[in-house]
């Protein structure tokens, strides 16, 4: 018998995911616990925010398996080939406590996108996508989190709690342990029912205010189902190219944007002269000039999100639009972040978001750093 095609190759998904596309998200406000009311007024600002001129945001799908998963059944070349014709530029395999792709031909020889290696690491107190994880074995599911996490980092993985309140696969801490590198706030449609998007956006934000640097990413959980998608959403990863080493750099930078898809509307912030995953140091002034550009996002709403909630928010106008604000951070450790949702819908979805710059305010000179 010929071999049926990858698109009517369609496994049973669990009946949780199943259900995800069935019921409309109804749980919880559109737009989380943070709300305050704006302080500041975001303006157009007539000259565009451009990108720096060190790198490019290089399309990346995360959290994708593969036949060494026991729910998938995708091969390395299916999936390489059904992410370029997405417009994917690299994809992250991250298999059920699996590392079987470092032996599989296909994962050494030419394809038509980025691979980069990773493990789902897969136990009862979550799952973590271990990203751009070195070696050729696993690290094993029945290890604590802290023995997990240690090794993951010693092997260079950056490690990302994923879908930390998906029902019957939370994440089992309350806190973000110490050697996690993120967070996965966006798994699959951002109103996914008990994918709990929402509630992990705001677990992040929360590390955030505390001072920790995680870095914010979106994950299909793509199996080769009908009901999950390795493009939706995507990560935009600023990095010198498109190798698995400058992505893997990239996202544990922060250096992310993530976006619905890869023709979705897109984000980038700059605080003076700081971009995305970086840090500006103010001087005794405690001023700056916030910047977000939006390309593909007219009619959605902006939102810039700071430690104590909205900073300002505003309807996008044009279809490539510049906006800026003055804003006066506290002595201290501060952020900066954006996001953009669709406000037509009655669902209010996420349509893209950025990861912070960071803000030092203190007596120095006003210097960028990576």
């Amino acid at each position: 018998m010929p071999e049926q095609p990858l698109k009517t190759r369609l496994r049973r998904k669990p009946l949780l995911l199943a259900m995800g596309l069935a019921v409309p998200l109804l749980l919880g406000p559109a737009h989380g616990a943070l709300s305050a009311r704006p302080q500041a007024m975001l303006v157009a600002h007539e000259t565009p925010l451009e990108p720096p001129a060190d790198g490019r945001w290089v399309v990346v799908s995360n959290h994708n398996h593969t036949k060494e998963s026991h729910d998938s059944h995708l091969t390395i070349p299916e999936l390489a080939h059904a992410a370029a014709r997405e417009g994917i530029e690299a994809v992250v395999l991250t298999d059920h406590n699996s590392v079987n792709y470092h032996y599989d031909p296909a994962f050494h020889e030419p394809q038509p996108v980025t691979l980069i290696g990773g493990e789902e690491w897969s136990s009862d107190r979550g799952h973590a996508g271990l990203i751009g994880l070195e070696g050729g074995r696993p690290i094993k599911g029945a290890l604590p989190v802290e023995r997990m996490l240690e090794q993951a980092n010693a092997r260079r993985g950056v490690a990302i709690v994923n879908h930390p309140f998906l029902m019957n696969l939370t994440w089992r801490s309350k806190q973000l342990e110490e050697g996690v590198g993120g967070v996965e706030v966006w798994n699959n449609y951002w109103n996914t029912p008990f994918m709990g998007n929402q509630q992990a956006l705001d677990w992040w934000h929360a590390a955030l205010v505390t001072g920790r640097r995680l870095t914010a990413v979106g994950g299909g959980d793509y199996h080769g189902h009908a009901m999950s998608g390795l493009d939706r959403p995507v990560n935009l990863v600023w990095a010198k190219d498109t190798s698995a080493e400058a992505v893997v750099e990239g996202i544990r930078q922060g250096r992310v944007v993530v976006t619905a898809d890869p023709q979705a509307a897109r984000l980038d912030l700059a605080v003076d002269g700081a971009r995305i995953g970086e840090t500006l140091t103010l001087s005794s002034a405690h001023e700056a000039t916030v910047r977000v550009r939006i390309r593909g996002g007219k009619g959605h709403v902006l939102s810039l999100m700071g430690p104590e909630g909205l900073i300002a928010r505003r309807r996008v106008d044009r279809a490539d639009a510049t906006y800026a604000l003055t804003s006066r951070f506290r002595p201290g450790t501060s952020f900066v972040r954006a996001e953009l949702r669709n406000d037509a819908s009655v669902f209010r979805p996420m349509v893209a978001l950025t990861n912070p710059v960071w803000v030092e305010a203190g007596p120095a000179t006003m210097t960028a750093e990576r």
